[in-house]
């Protein structure tokens, strides 16, 4: 179970247990980053995606495209540290996808995580 032990719901936990092994790497990965800078986060599944809610600010993760995964905020503002740092990431208004093979700049994906949550 993903979350280092922490009980997910059984929608969340069933949206993780059908992703395939190739995006659970991946997924693991960044669910993890997004727990440990927000433990107290609620997760539910929204507009079919786990959304890490944090108030009325969220965080998601999209595990639905065929080469990554999505990081999902709620604001242009959140990446956008991230988008000038990073050029070779692909983003979207408010995301960042990573592809499977991509390397993961973890102190860089937390400040995202940080911005979006307002913390």
């Amino acid at each position: 179970m993903s979350g280092e032990g922490r009980s997910l719901s059984s929608e969340v936990q069933a949206y993780i247990d059908a992703l395939d092994p190739e995006h659970r790497t991946l997924f693991d990965h960044l669910h993890e980053l997004i727990l440990g800078e927000l433990p107290d986060t609620d997760v539910v599944i929204s507009y079919q995606i786990p959304i890490y809610r944090i108030g009325r600010r969220h965080v998601g993760l999209n595990a639905g495209r065929r080469d990554g995964v999505t990081l999902t905020t709620t604001s242009p503002d959140h990446i956008e540290a991230f988008r000038r740092q990073h050029p070779e990431f692909k983003t979207n208004k408010a995301s960042i996808q990573f592809r499977l093979s991509d390397a993961v700049p973890d102190d860089d994906v937390r400040a995202v995580i940080r911005r979006a949550a307002g913390t």
